[in-house]
């Protein structure tokens, strides 16, 4: 990884700060089964993923006797290349190694963002506005299908995700806070076209083409409390949800060989998640030459 932080002081940005990395990693698992009919099972299993990330962020800040307004703007840029090869020896039918449960896939995503911090008097307010999109796109079908019975599908989206917060400081000591905000979360390429067929117990797990992105509406009030010794907040949260992404859902078939279970990823049409939390600190002071403070927190959702 490489991050790089420059100071500007132009007109349109007082700091740039641009951000490479990459990332390789591998898995491997090999296992050996001698049954006692004879048979020698042997099971090679590898996953590989090899990630590239741009960041680019900037700031400004203006300034006035009775406000003062911070921006900052960039853009985010993440290339996932993946790949698995499934492998060995005595398979069971129908499957045929080598086999991939899913493709060789290209993911990628990208983002514009801009958000604001305004102080004006008692009165914080913090607009944002973020643009996500996304794509997936399979490389090649070999040794995907067969045995897969359809072929993979690519697949894109874009979401533009606004979010809106505000915090008024009543005193020194309280201030309460609140917040509206956009979620938007992408399907994976092994949710979209992953494929896996099992004889015992009979289970069949099968790809998703149609999954839609999963998206989410927010919205959280709080109390904030800065004393002497005690820090704490305290808030209650609601996210509406339209396409939540539930993984393995059950779909069909009664678990025998003749009719296995069949499970598939699929978006559930509405769903809420509610709750609220508290945490915090408090500070005991300065004890046997030490200090001593215990945090807390506690919540349900």
């Amino acid at each position: 990884a490489w991050d790089g932080r420059f100071g500007l002081h132009t007109a349109w940005a007082d700091h740039v700060r641009a951000i490479v990395s990459v990332q390789h990693a591998q898995s491997h698992r090999l296992g050996q089964s001698f049954l006692n009919s004879g048979v020698h099972r042997v099971r090679d299993n590898r996953y590989e993923e090899q990630t590239w990330q741009l960041g680019l962020q900037a700031d400004k800040v203006l300034r006035h006797p009775s406000w003062s307004s911070r921006f900052v703007y960039g853009l985010d840029w993440v290339r996932n290349s993946i790949s698995n090869l499934y492998t060995g020896q005595a398979p069971l039918a129908p499957e045929v190694f080598p086999l991939k449960r899913f493709p060789d896939t290209h993911e990628t995503s990208a983002g514009l963002f801009v958000q604001n911090e305004t102080v004006l008097g008692d009165w914080t307010i913090t607009p944002g506005l973020r643009i996500d999109h996304f794509r997936i796109d399979v490389q090649n079908q070999d040794l995907y299908f067969p045995p897969a019975p359809q072929p993979a599908k690519d697949m894109s989206g874009t979401a533009v995700l606004p979010k809106l917060g505000l915090l008024y400081r009543a005193t020194s000591e309280w201030s309460v806070f609140g917040q509206y905000a956009t979620g938007f979360r992408a399907p994976d390429a092994g949710q979209i076209n992953g494929y896996f067929e099992n004889k015992v117990p009979p289970v069949i797990v099968i790809p998703n083409a149609d999954l839609k992105p999963e998206k989410s509406r927010g919205f959280e009030l709080g109390l904030r409390g800065r004393l002497d010794n005690l820090k704490f907040d305290a808030a209650i949260f609601a996210s509406n949800y339209s396409n939540l992404i539930v993984d393995s859902v059950a779909v069909g078939g009664k678990g025998t060989p003749a009719d296995p279970l069949i499970f598939q990823t699929q978006n559930t049409d509405r769903a809420r998640i509610s709750g609220f939390e508290v945490k915090g600190v408090y500070d005991w002071g300065r004890i046997a030459g030490g200090r001593v403070s215990t945090p807390f927190s506690y919540g349900q959702t």
